[in-house]
């Protein structure tokens, strides 16, 4: 559409979203980029959802902001209590329920992906997500790691072993995770 031209500038990089395909851009930060590049997929419940538009290093130069395109009809799952994470790589965890591996796709894993998933409970979250910029967590696990709201420091002394305790362990209480330890050390 428009009128007849015969000059025209050329991008330097060809464009991965055609200008006609419907969906919403969104930007992510992140303190890594990881395996992620220009391309990259992005899945949601495993599907294909969108893609990596590209990426920039952002103005205070710690931090990395990564623009998404999310294709239609997922854009409409977009609210503000959406979470990204990297899904790039392999999860393998082996517990008393035995052994799980999880990643998101082959193409995932050898090229570097992202996922998003919205909560249902949608506790006030906005459905008007334009000019939001999203975290990039590492994985799905720290979304819920950082879950918790209200946070309190506490030391524990032990006169007996502690083999087996090392930071990263759950903190317990009658079977449901509270928190983590922090930090394990020697005192005299």
């Amino acid at each position: 559409q428009g009128a007849p031209e015969t000059n025209f500038i050329g991008l330097e990089v060809p464009p991965v979203v055609a200008a006609n395909e419907a969906g919403r851009r969104v930007e992510l930060v992140t303190s890594r980029l990881g395996s992620i590049d220009r391309g990259s997929p992005l899945y949601y419940q495993g599907i294909l959802a969108g893609e990596v538009l590209g990426y920039e290093m952002a103005d205070d130069y710690r931090s990395v902001l990564v623009h998404v395109f999310v294709k239609e009809p997922f854009d409409r799952l977009l609210r503000s209590s959406t979470r990204f994470w990297h899904a790039s790589g392999v999860e393998v965890a082996l517990g008393a329920d035995g052994l799980r591996v999880q990643t998101e796709s082959l193409q995932s894993m050898l090229f570097g992906g992202i996922a998003f998933d919205t909560p249902d409970a949608q506790d006030g979250a906005s459905e008007d997500t334009d000019g939001l910029v999203f975290t990039l967590f590492d994985d799905r696990r720290s979304i819920q790691d950082r879950a918790f709201t209200t946070k309190a420091r506490f030391v524990l002394f032990f006169e007996d072993s502690v083999r087996g305790l090392a930071v990263g362990a759950p903190v317990e209480f009658k079977g449901i995770k509270v928190g983590s330890v922090v930090d394990v050390r020697l005192e005299h």
